[in-house]
């Protein structure tokens, strides 16, 4: 894909430079010809878009599922364990917070390549890796989502958890969980997001546009090229929360979530993440719950051998340098929020962190990427595997109990308050015992 990358900045050049010279032959020259030169353009390139909308999927891809009939015809059958684990209370403190933390250390260098936050780093005495929070950031007085300066990220400015969808998202999902149960269904999700969701991007607004438009839930999905980027997999942890030791039920879940705006593998994504957070809750190495996670998407899938790929090198990666250089090989010039490849980001800082829950989001954020949604990601497991005294207070005294959201009916949210939430919903859900043995 080296090839397509070097068209892509060829297109966006000579984009610049056609708007360019139309407004100077508008000014100087003919402005009506200028004008009709820009529209041929212009219709030459929907031309095009329609023949790139049209182009039928290879063979492979048709391979990838998508009902959820058809994805659980290609996964083993997996027992759910009966109970709730012991110290689940303080893993699930640890998973929240967990994310939490990932999520604010990384929204300040959200896409940033590393050399970029390297030369942040150095202008404002931030270690790198960034085993503590930025001490300042970049565009102080910009508005995150509309709500939260982005200066409330830097260190000694931080005494709440300030808004960003990588946390809108999971305190969404309680409410929805709450409010539908845990059979909730697509249409439900697609409610609750037209009543509170005001600002989403890329696939998420595609599927909102669509919804407002009076397409079916089942179908909001379908139509936009962003099906397979991570912006399911960032809703995935909320599933997990309240499963703990019943991945298929959290991957079961996921799906309903993650029908609204993804197809196959951004689809699988949140699949995975939810399963992997709840398996997280019984266990102690990550190995072990990613390897029960990988159970429930279709092991023929891109993400799942991308999984599987990810487990082979992690013995060789050693660093976030590392980690990158080994993603950029394997994908090429990916999307930098596709699912894929921030997957194994996600993992490798996991797996090289050897149970330093500092290390594994300041990795998470080093390696770059969709960093924010990766490190929250991390943050979860990390959280969720080792619980919350295994994480340095430092990383949240600072929120004093607090989170902002950009949500429509609910803006401020206590810390506690969604914990104890979140512990109530899975003593029901094990109390209820849904599923059984989860079939």
């Amino acid at each position: 894909m080296t090839k397509l990358t070097e068209e892509f900045k060829e297109l966006g050049e000579l984009q610049a430079l056609l708007a360019d010279w139309a407004r100077f032959r508008a000014e100087t020259s003919e402005e009506g010809e200028a004008l009709a030169c820009w529209r041929r353009a212009v219709e030459a390139v929907k031309d095009e878009l329609d023949h790139l909308k049209n182009m039928p999927p290879r063979p492979d891809i048709l391979k990838e599922p998508e009902s959820y009939e058809e994805i659980l015809s290609c996964c083993p059958k997996t027992e759910a364990h009966k109970g709730l684990p012991k110290d689940f209370e303080k893993r699930l403190t640890g998973a929240f917070i967990g994310r939490l933390a990932g999520c604010v250390l990384g929204v300040p260098v959200e896409g940033w390549s590393p050399e970029a936050m390297r030369k942040l780093a150095a202008e404002t005495g931030t270690p790198f890796p960034p085993t503590e929070y930025w001490h300042d950031v970049s565009d102080r007085y910009a508005l995150q989502y509309e709500e939260s300066p982005r200066w409330t990220f830097a260190k000694d400015k931080i005494d709440h958890v300030p808004a960003d969808d990588d946390i809108m998202f999971t305190l969404l999902n309680l409410i929805l969980m709450e409010r539908y149960g845990v059979d909730f269904t697509t249409k439900q999700v697609a409610e609750l997001w037209l009543k509170e969701i005001t600002i989403v991007c890329t696939a998420e607004k595609e599927a909102l546009e669509n919804l407002k438009r009076g397409i079916a839930p089942e179908s909001s999905a379908e139509g936009n090229p962003y099906v397979e980027w991570i912006g399911a997999a960032i809703r995935a942890d909320a599933f997990g929360y309240v499963c703990p030791g019943k991945p298929e039920l959290a991957a079961r879940m996921a799906f309903q979530d993650g029908y609204l705006t993804h197809r196959r593998n951004g689809l699988y994504g949140e699949m995975f993440f939810a399963a992997l957070i709840a398996a997280s809750f019984e266990e102690s190495e990550p190995e072990r719950a990613i390897g029960r996670a990988l159970l429930q998407i279709p092991p023929q899938s891109a993400l799942a051998q991308d999984i599987r790929w990810t487990m082979d090198q992690s013995g060789q990666i050693k660093d976030p340098a590392q980690a990158r250089k080994a993603m950029e090989e394997r994908f090429g010039t990916m999307s930098w929020v596709h699912v894929r490849n921030n997957t194994t980001l996600i993992l490798f800082s996991v797996l090289m962190a050897a149970g330093d829950f500092s290390k594994a989001i300041a990795s998470a954020v080093a390696m770059g990427m969709d960093n924010d949604c990766t490190a929250a990601t991390v943050g979860s497991i990390m959280g969720a595997l080792y619980g919350i005294d295994r994480i340095p207070q430092d990383w949240y005294r600072c929120f004093r109990n607090r989170i902002k959201t950009f949500l429509r009916t609910e803006k401020d949210f206590r810390i506690d308050d969604i914990i104890r939430r979140f512990y109530r919903l899975a003593e029901e859900i094990d109390r209820e015992s849904v599923y059984g043995a989860e079939s």
